[in-house]
């Protein structure tokens, strides 16, 4: 039996495709940590997730070709990375998103 989610997915079949990965966050203080409950959207079919306290999110069943992945959370920069999905495979996006500095607005 999987672990978890991302168990399930590894399988994926010839016709899913998915993106999954794990999000840490660079602190203003310098320090490295894992970031939960990150919102990661495909801006092209709105399909979203959530991190989990281990950073991991997965994003499944998505369409073939280009897609605009956004990452985003409270306090943080957010950001945009272009993927191209291809159908039956898993492609891993990792990503660091950095800190807002203490008195900076952000439009997250």
């Amino acid at each position: 039996m999987p672990d978890n989610d991302l168990d399930v997915y590894k399988q994926s079949s010839a016709e899913e495709a998915s993106i999954r990965g794990i999000v840490s966050a660079m602190l203003t203080d310098g320090t490295e940590t894992i970031l939960a409950e990150v919102l990661v959207t495909d801006t092209v079919s709105d399909i979203i997730a959530l991190t989990d306290e281990r950073g991991q999110y997965l994003l499944p069943l998505l369409p073939e070709g280009n897609r605009q992945i956004r990452f985003s959370k409270e306090r943080f920069v957010p950001q945009y990375h272009t993927v191209d999905i291809t159908v039956g495979q898993v492609t891993v996006l990792d990503i660091t998103l950095l800190e807002i500095a203490s008195g900076h607005l952000s439009n997250t």
